[in-house]
């Protein structure tokens, strides 16, 4: 299936929900986060299906400066082994988050997401 036009991505009206519990989670941190502008569709067969062991780097290119880029994808792989999610340390090149579609509203993996890319 060709997915370089289109389909497959998380639908944009969870984005605020996604945020709401983000900013639960993190209450007692006096961190608060917030949509700094409209999301970015990226139409790439390699991005449908993701294997952080393969394409990783690819998604340096696609962060916007000075936010927090936070990529939701169909499939999170690695090596072929299902992932919710991961992050990228802020000490290593190329700060992200990538969160499995099915895993981006349980409530818990961005949130656990946003630690492993705060340093936790």
């Amino acid at each position: 299936m060709n997915y370089t036009q289109g389909g497959g991505g998380l639908d944009r009206v969870y984005v605020p929900e996604i945020l709401d519990s983000l900013n639960a989670r993190f209450a007692s941190t006096n961190l608060q986060f917030f949509q700094c502008q409209e999301p970015v569709d990226v139409y790439e067969n390699k991005f449908y299906d993701f294997d952080r062991s393969r394409f990783s780097d690819s998604l340096n290119n696609r962060n916007i400066p000075g936010v927090l880029n936070i990529y939701l994808i169909n499939k999170v792989l690695n090596d072929d082994e299902f992932l919710c999610g991961y992050a990228r340390f802020p000490w290593t090149e190329g700060e992200y988050i990538v969160v499995a579609n099915s895993c981006a509203l349980n409530g818990s993996t961005v949130a656990h997401e946003v630690g492993h890319f705060l340093g936790l």
